[in-house]
């Protein structure tokens, strides 16, 4: 007894299926990357991070010629404190350069500090996934880059006084100290420069207006300690006001034995995403490769409900 035809536009359908299956998977991907990518750019490695870890990289590798530029730096930071560039109660404009900002692009002193070229250090905060180099100043061209340590402060290598880095509230898909405001009392913030780590913890913040009295206060080298501010705008997107998150210098031993457990969740959100996707793409796949195609009217690879029977029928014949 002849078979029974194949129908060769049943035969398609598997194939048209699977490819339907493949290609929503791979569109949810690329839609969920799309969506998760503003909130997690900081937590994946671009140019400025890999700028960061080169240049830590780079000055690991000459011991005494890093021990020089500290204690160089050291001086700088000592002479700041008894001759700063600003008048009393004065604050730079940290994200304009006027006329009563002074220029640090002719400080030569300045811009030899802690190895001089691009990035004199970087700033890491695990708890919001920060991870920038610091550039000499916070001009525009800077601050394109990553942060800026504020001319006039203390450099951010552990003595007393007020060290202040600055950064935008993000920039395109990229965050910088977008997530600053979520800092709270308590947070670790990590400053490294020539093979030396600064490890802070964050006392609080606060929102102030632009040019006034407190924030003079808040952006001067001088200090009742060593601290470190982090200064941006507020809010994102309007820039009306300043946000600044006031740190100061820990104890190193105690808080490295802590590191581990500041982990930005924005970091393990993503791993999550990509652990689901991956089980997702693995079942659709799995799935879609069940055969389906009919050979008269049974599928390939699906056996008989009662194989005696058949074999019984066919003797018939």
């Amino acid at each position: 007894m002849p078979s029974d035809p194949i129908d060769h536009g049943t035969a398609m359908k598997p194939f048209w299926t699977r490819w339907r299956r493949i290609r929503t998977a791979g569109a949810a991907v690329i839609g969920v990357i799309v969506a998760i990518m503003p909130m997690t750019a900081d937590a994946l490695p671009y140019a400025p991070i890999g700028t960061a870890q080169r240049y830590a990289h780079a000055t690991e590798s000459d011991v005494t010629s890093q021990r020089r530029r500290l204690r160089e730096a050291h001086g700088y930071n000592h002479d700041l404190l008894t001759n700063p560039p600003f008048a009393g109660g004065e604050a730079p404009n940290v994200f304009a350069e006027d006329a009563r900002t002074p220029s640090w692009r002719s400080d030569e002193r300045y811009l030899n500090q802690l190895g001089g070229g691009n990035h004199m250090a970087s700033i890491r905060i695990p708890s919001i996934g920060v991870d920038l180099p610091i550039g000499h100043g916070a001009s525009a061209d800077v601050l394109a880059q990553g942060a800026g340590h504020v001319y006039g402060t203390m450099l951010p290598i552990g003595d007393q006084g007020n060290s202040v880095i600055a950064a935008h509230r993000g920039s395109g898909a990229r965050l910088l100290f977008y997530r600053l405001g979520e800092l709270r009392a308590g947070s670790l913030v990590y400053t490294q420069s020539m093979g030396r780590t600064v490890i802070w913890r964050v006392e609080g913040s606060e929102t102030v207006t632009p040019g006034s009295t407190r924030e003079s206060e808040l952006i001067t080298p001088v200090s009742d300690g060593t601290t470190l501010t982090l200064y941006t705008c507020d809010p994102p997107g309007l820039n009306t006001g300043r946000l600044i998150v006031r740190a100061r210098m820990a104890s190193q031993k105690a808080e490295l034995r802590g590191i581990r457990e500041h982990i930005d969740p924005a970091r393990l959100w993503l791993m999550a995403s990509v652990g689901i996707l991956a089980v997702y793409l693995v079942t659709a796949f799995i799935h879609s490769s069940e055969p389906t195609m009919r050979h008269g009217s049974r599928r390939i690879g699906t056996p008989w409900k009662n194989s005696s029977s058949h074999r019984r029928e066919h003797s018939d014949e």
